[in-house]
């Protein structure tokens, strides 16, 4: 809503209203995560994993949201741009402090995001990136997947990038199995908050 503030010249006292009467009617029920989100956070953790997320939203909404829908113990961080001051997407800032905090390896942390800018946000912090994309798309990341079926074969069994522009990634490859930190960014049919 800052931004949008800005770009437009509107107050921004009355875009967070108008934002406020417009989402205050939309239950976390409206708001569901991907099928099979909870399974791949639970594999990421039982292997040792983290799951974290950045998001445009607002962190009380987002804290909402994931108790709502029990994904609240799944996730170890959160950075709302919104609420923390970093730089929105696609500006690499937050994902580079979550790297940083967490003391996470890039050749074992894969950002999944659902939107062209959060791919070019983890590129720009040196990770590869899971565009999920239920429909084609013409959009290039690392491993594009039209459901979380494939992100659980990545986490299970990871792949070099090179291997991961197929939706089926066939049989996993021989050797051992990588435990990924994830920086998960917006789950869809969450509004941004501008």
């Amino acid at each position: 809503l800052p931004s949008m503030s800005t770009t437009y010249d509107l107050p921004l006292e009355e875009l967070e209203a108008g934002f406020e009467r417009h989402y205050g009617h939309v239950t976390a029920d409206d708001q569901p995560p991907f099928d099979g989100v909870r399974e791949v956070c639970e594999r990421i953790c039982a292997g040792g994993g983290l799951n974290l997320i950045v998001t445009h939203r607002r962190r009380s909404g987002m804290d909402r949201l994931l108790a709502a829908h029990g994904l609240a113990d799944l996730i170890a961080d959160t950075v709302s741009c919104y609420d923390d001051g970093y730089p929105r997407k696609p500006d690499p800032a937050a994902f580079l402090m979550l790297i940083e905090r967490h003391h996470l390896r890039p050749d074992q942390t894969l950002a999944i995001g659902d939107r062209e800018l959060d791919v070019l946000a983890a590129h720009a912090a040196g990770l590869p990136a899971a565009l999920f994309a239920p429909a084609p798309t013409d959009l290039t990341a690392d491993f594009v997947l039209a459901d979380f079926g494939a992100l659980r074969r990545i986490v299970e069994y990871p792949p070099t990038p090179s291997e991961g522009r197929s939706t089926d990634l066939g049989e996993p490859p021989s050797g051992p199995v990588v435990p990924y930190g994830t920086l998960h960014v917006s789950p869809r049919a969450l509004p941004d908050d501008g």
